[in-house]
């Protein structure tokens, strides 16, 4: 692969990535089935136990059944196993480090700059905060705008 992720006059993001695969994993129940497959196969009933009575399994192992996560297989006529695709979670795990990879390094003073910013955002319920923010952007003390 090139320093590029993909060239924006001959390709498509969804030529480069899946971008299917990728919203599949952005469920919080479809994610609870797949680490649930992670230990082995599953009954559709073992997975239904994982999930609040409001979500319906089918929808969620259809997606992720269209999308190459998950193998559905008929053991008998009523009775279905579905299995982990690992190789198909690699290929994801793939071209989300490329992305990783091809994207520049963020530099030093800005990942401060956010470390100071989440800080405050910690603090934005303590007392304390107007302190915390004046000894911060004033560390030689705050002096009386009178004088």
């Amino acid at each position: 692969m090139t320093d590029e992720v993909f060239d924006t006059d001959t390709e498509t993001v969804s030529d480069v990535i899946d971008i299917k695969g990728f919203a599949a994993l952005g469920s919080d129940p479809r994610v609870r089935i797949l680490l649930a497959l992670t230990d082995g196969p599953r009954r559709p009933t073992e997975l239904a136990d994982l999930l609040p009575r409001s979500l319906g399994l089918w929808h969620h192992m259809s997606t992720l059944i269209d999308v190459g996560l998950v193998f559905q297989h008929n053991v008998e006529p009523k009775r279905v196993l579905y299995y982990l695709n690992v190789e198909k979670l690699r290929q994801l795990a793939d071209e989300l480090i490329a992305l990783a990879d091809a994207a520049p390094v963020v530099p030093e003073d800005v990942l401060q700059a956010r470390s100071f910013h989440k800080s405050l955002e910690d603090v934005a319920g303590s007392d304390d905060k107007i302190v915390i923010i004046q000894s911060t952007l004033f560390p030689m003390g705050v002096q009386d705008a009178t004088n």
